[in-house]
């Protein structure tokens, strides 16, 4: 089984998924919250629409950064 990387969290050395298998525990979990009625599908909606948004700014974020690097010469490897 794979190791997952930890998360800083403070006074808490967590082992937490990312990449792919953390997108889909939180839209799972979302979507659980919302189909147990734990939170109204209204604010599911709108916590799904920010966090999409915050990742697509993410993500754009580092590519502008990596361009950046290849165009100036510098590279750091990505990160595993």
């Amino acid at each position: 089984m794979p190791s997952m990387p930890r998360l800083p969290l403070p006074g808490m050395p967590v082992a937490m998924p990312t990449g792919l298998p953390g997108r889909v525990l939180w839209w799972g979990g979302l979507a659980a919250l919302a189909a147990f009625d734990v939170v109204e599908w209204p604010v599911a909606v709108i916590v799904g629409a920010g966090s999409w948004v915050a990742e697509q700014y993410a993500k754009t974020a580092a590519q502008g950064e990596r361009t950046q690097q290849r165009q100036t010469g510098q590279h750091t490897p990505a990160p595993v």
